[in-house]
């Protein structure tokens, strides 16, 4: 599946009891994973750095990969990249993500593989969405193409 045609994004807030968000700009970490599939990520992690102007920080975990993608992380310089984890093997997706979610303090938390591209201005979406619903713990944003979009079916189910 091309990256454009579905689009999964979960943001979580940090704190276990996702106590309100008290102010408008909360702290955004997001968590970018990637294993191979350099053709991705050259595609997909610079439209995520420059995808809006909030206010966020990446950290890079590469699984271990050996088609170019580690060379390809350590010639990036972006102010946005807090860290970048070089896993000797694949750890797969869930250990990488729980450290994240543990070491992180920031309010809002998110995960992104390297298949992920984002639209312009996405984490904005999230945020005002976490500020707007003070019980909110976990959304998830999806884009579907338009030939895949059954509006009858989702009629039925809203």
């Amino acid at each position: 599946m091309f990256v454009q045609d579905y689009l999964v994004v979960m943001f979580r807030s940090a704190n276990k009891l996702f106590p309100p968000i008290h102010q408008s700009n909360p702290i955004t970490h997001i968590l970018y994973i990637t294993f191979n599939r350099i053709y991705y990520t050259k595609k997909t992690l610079p439209a995520l750095l420059d995808s809006c102007d909030y206010p966020f920080m990446i950290r890079i975990v590469d699984n271990g990969s050996t088609d170019g993608t580690v060379e390809y992380l350590k010639s990036l310089n972006h102010s946005r990249i807090e860290q970048i984890i070089y896993n000797r093997k694949n750890r797969g997706l869930v250990k990488p993500t729980n450290e994240f979610w543990k070491e992180s303090n920031a309010e809002l938390v998110g995960k992104i593989d390297n298949d992920i591209l984002v639209p312009k201005n996405w984490i904005e979406k999230l945020v005002d969405a976490h500020l707007k619903i003070s019980i909110l713990g976990v959304i998830g944003y999806c884009h579907f193409r338009e030939e895949d979009f059954n509006k009858y079916s989702v009629s039925q189910k809203v």
